[in-house]
């Protein structure tokens, strides 16, 4: 049975270069024999991780997700291509960038991250400091009271993105899963932050690495009718370990 393998990239694969290499090997030749096939899930944009793998040593992939789950790319990637339109014409219908940008108006704590990191339907910052938690409530609140749903992820207490409802990680491997015709059982996904959380919420079989964030290890405590295996180790040497207890790996 084929396995879809979906992991983010900072601080879950990357961390330990041997690690990584390791793993890469491994995933090679499971994607040659075709018994798996391999997702990149990330909060970089598409060129970032193009640069990745050329740099970072990053695995090649079968699919790209980006932009936390707003962009799916297939192959042959390259700088400039376009993202799957069916999935981007979905979350356009849904998103409202000026109600996206009132929802942080005029708010203390507040940073809007580099226009590389912004899309037509993913407004993005940095939220931290002592009063970042309250930054975020008010974000929350804002949203509750608009006509239109947004997701909002913060993640690493510093991070922020408000996205359609319908985006996100998880929805975004719902879609591809579906596509390929898959079963929730043959799904794995690795993770360490907040921006994660999604993936771990539509029964696929998580890791979650041992260095990952509170903010999603307190997340996944709460999902105790899923799937979901800690690591001892961190980084990519969790995410061989995770492979192996769920059998994505011989």
């Amino acid at each position: 049975m084929q396995t879809l393998f979906v992991s983010d990239i900072d601080n879950t694969l990357t961390g330990d270069e041997k690690a990584l290499q390791e793993l890469g090997t491994l995933l090679k030749t499971q994607r040659e024999s075709q018994e798996m096939l391999f997702i990149l899930c990330t909060g970089r944009s598409l060129s970032a991780v193009l640069e990745g793998c050329q740099t970072e040593g990053l695995p090649e992939a079968d699919v790209l997700i980006c932009h936390v789950g707003t962009e799916i790319y297939l192959p042959p990637f390259h700088v400039g291509m376009q993202p799957l339109v069916g999935w981007q014409n979905w979350l356009r219908s849904q998103f409202s960038y000026r109600l996206a940008e009132y929802l942080v108006e005029d708010l203390e704590g507040w940073i809007p991250q580099p226009s590389s990191n912004q899309t037509e339907i993913k407004l993005s910052g940095y939220v931290e400091g002592p009063s970042a938690e309250a930054t975020v409530a008010e974000i929350h609140r804002r949203a509750k009271e608009a006509t239109e749903d947004y997701l909002i992820v913060w993640s690493h207490q510093k991070y922020l993105d408000i996205l359609p409802a319908e985006a996100g990680k998880g929805k975004a491997i719902q879609y591809v899963k579906q596509h390929l015709g898959l079963t929730p059982t043959q799904v794995i996904v690795a993770g360490d932050s907040g921006n994660d959380n999604s993936m771990f919420e539509h029964g696929f079989q998580g890791i979650v690495v041992a260095n990952a964030q509170p903010e999603l290890k307190e997340w996944v405590a709460q999902l105790v009718d899923q799937p979901i295996y800690i690591t001892q180790q961190p980084a990519a040497a969790g995410v061989q370990e995770g492979l192996r207890y769920f059998g994505g790996l011989p």
